[in-house]
């Protein structure tokens, strides 16, 4: 009977040295970029490194975990569950984008490893790394709610035991707070922790077109973009004059060009968006302090046990908008990290001239507009809200003296008392936005005209560009299929010749 053997054939390649000078080079090469990616990766994790030691040696968050069972009967506050899982499986993530890197190298030039898998390695490396900082910033985000409690408690200092309704448990924690003051650590605020995600996805796309770059060969390219220069050049009018010269040269289907007029698409399109997002995320506007201030204090503001009767009717449709304050601030920030992470892609192909693969070329081109697709889209409905916010804060009050907001700061005053008022008061910009405020959204048809233009060159562009790639990657394939048979023919030429040689 024969024996079948069930051992893999499956290898790890640890060596540098090899006898063929290019292999050894590309072995080298891959370790190089397997280091640097290593030490970048690790040094744009600083953040969830100290926050990670926070969360574990935080004495004042420890006092809020212990009382937390408590503490929920009243507020609407995070489990230590929701802040400890994700740093703990963020640093699960962290430690298998480490060994992937590690092992970089000896899995791409193992034995027993067909490309598909390969190809598919460096797309597992990344996504434990953008998993990782996710991760890290969901820890921190429902951290950021605990920090708002704990701010708002030790502004009060401790006043607040005048007022009868405040329940035992949270002048305890208060005190507490109060107490543990000088031990305290303030970490980002809430949209600050999604704009450091936002630097740390587009940084990790980076690392990625670098492993790409020195991973991925494809087959077909056959120096096809150099091939295509020199034909150009050869059909060059030599009487042709500099103008005709300087257009043909910007408009000429390559890599750099199709990129570089996608770039230049792309920021037309991302400007305005981000110039918006930096607006409303950032507490240099009223509109931000005044979504910053409905967010926050309704919340915070039960701790004075009259949750029933806190808000009139009347004030429904301001704190409405309480709880979408992710969906139209901080998704708006997440989406333009994505999109300006695909934008990188074009840049680096940009910088180097072409383009490692077409294939990869046109899925990421898809990516990069899917991504503009999806950003303007949660920038109209976070303008739609914020508008309809700042139209309701404006609006006309029973007393026809003054607007909802006047009466809802007023309100905000009767609930905490003429004293603990004043000590909140700055922090929440209360006496900023106790006012009419403007806002360039707040009526809904500029939101639409803006739209329709960007979408217009959002479309537009995507076919002009588009077209010119289809036309190019069909050139490309048939100057391949040149390239090839150009080849083979050479071969069987110089078999043919040796074949005679040894016949004579």
């Amino acid at each position: 009977m024969e024996k079948v053997d069930f051992k893999s054939k499956f290898r790890l390649n640890f060596a540098i040295k090899n006898n063929m000078a290019e292999v050894q080079e590309k072995n080298a090469h891959l370790y190089k970029v397997a280091v640097f990616s290593m030490f970048i990766f690790v040094v744009i994790m600083i953040p969830s490194y100290i926050f990670s030691w926070i969360v574990f040696t935080d004495i004042n968050l420890k006092v809020y975990f212990d009382n937390w069972n408590e503490l929920k009967v009243y507020l609407d506050l995070p489990a230590k569950i929701q802040i400890v899982l994700p740093v703990c499986l963020g640093w699960g993530f962290f430690a298998l984008t480490i060994l992937g890197l590690i092992l970089l190298k000896p899995f791409l030039t193992g034995n027993g490893i067909n490309n598909k898998i390969k190809n598919s390695y460096w797309i597992v490396i990344i996504a434990s790394a953008v998993l990782t900082a996710l991760l890290f910033s969901i820890g921190q985000y429902e951290f950021s709610k605990f920090q708002e409690f704990y701010t708002f408690e030790s502004l009060i200092e401790q006043r607040s035991k005048m007022n009868t309704n405040v329940p035992e448990i949270i002048i305890f924690v208060s005190e507490q707070f109060t107490k543990n003051k000088s031990q305290s650590y303030i970490w980002a605020s809430e949209d600050a922790i999604w704009w450091i995600l936002f630097i740390q996805i587009i940084i990790i796309f980076m690392l990625s077109l670098s492993i790409q770059n020195a991973m991925l060969v494809e087959g077909e390219n056959l120096n096809i973009n150099k091939y295509i220069d020199y034909l150009n050049k050869r059909k060059k009018d030599l009487s042709e004059n500099k103008i005709n010269s300087f257009l043909k040269k910007i408009f000429k289907n390559s890599d750099k060009n199709i990129s570089n007029w996608t770039i230049f698409a792309a920021i037309c399109i991302i400007l305005p968006q981000f110039i918006y997002v930096i607006m409303i995320s950032f507490d240099t506007t009223k509109t931000a302090m005044l979504t910053r201030t409905i967010h926050v204090l309704p919340e915070l503001l039960k701790r004075y046990n009259l949750s029933e009767t806190m808000f009139g009717d009347e004030f429904n449709q301001l704190l409405k908008y309480q709880n979408n304050y992710f969906v139209y601030c901080s998704l708006p920030i997440i989406g333009l990290g994505t999109t300006m992470a695909t934008f990188m892609y074009f840049v680096s192909v940009s910088i180097r001239g072409e383009n490692k693969s077409q294939n990869l070329f046109i899925t990421q081109y898809f990516i990069i507009y899917i991504n503009l697709l999806i950003l303007t889209c949660l920038i109209i409905v976070s303008k739609i809200q914020v508008g309809n916010l700042v139209e309701a804060w404006n609006s006309t009050s029973i007393n026809d003296n003054t607007n909802l907001g006047q009466d809802f700061v007023l309100r905000v005053k009767e609930i905490m008392g003429e004293r603990d008022f004043e000590f909140i008061k700055n922090d929440y910009y209360l006496d900023q936005i106790n006012q009419t405020l403007k806002f360039g959204w707040e009526d809904t048809v500029n939101v639409i005209t803006e739209s329709i233009i960007l979408f217009s060159i959002m479309i537009s562009s995507f076919l002009i560009i588009g077209n010119n790639i289809l036309r190019t990657t069909i050139f490309k394939k048939r100057v391949g299929a040149q390239i090839i048979f150009s080849k083979k023919l050479a071969t069987r030429i110089r078999i043919n010749k040796n074949a005679k040689k040894r016949n004579n």
